[in-house]
């Protein structure tokens, strides 16, 4: 399956380089998608606001600095129609409440899933 998407920059957020990369590869497979890197919610929050081309970001949940629910909530404030997905190893379903709850658009649990990658950016990224 080839996705197509009309040069769509993509924030990932992710201090695991491991997970980073493999989402990233993932990504790497859709057309049109650039995709920046930021290791912790303080990085995320800087990016967000100071890159408006940013169309989607996938947030890790736990992070160091500042964790990815506090990082949403913060850009959420400037960017409130910036899709912003949760990414937790956690898929307790009070942790997806609670991610949706907090600002999140989305959520999906680790290990990735390419179907469950494909199917946000169809979703999110179709609308622009």
């Amino acid at each position: 399956m080839q996705l197509e998407y009309q040069d769509s920059l993509i924030l990932i957020v992710e201090d695991d380089e491991v997970n980073s990369k493999y989402l990233e590869r993932i990504l790497s497979k859709a057309v049109g998608i650039r995709i920046i890197k930021a290791f912790n919610g303080k990085e995320a929050v800087h990016f967000a606001l100071n890159n408006n081309d940013i169309k989607l970001i996938f947030m890790d949940v736990k992070m160091p600095i500042l964790d990815g629910l506090s990082a949403t909530k913060e850009i959420k404030k400037y960017r409130p129609k910036l899709p912003i997905i949760a990414v937790t190893a956690f898929a307790m379903l009070h942790d997806r409440q609670n991610a949706l709850d907090e600002g999140c658009d989305d959520y999906i649990s680790k290990p990735y899933e390419t179907n469950a990658i494909y199917a946000i950016l169809e979703k999110y990224l179709t609308k622009l």
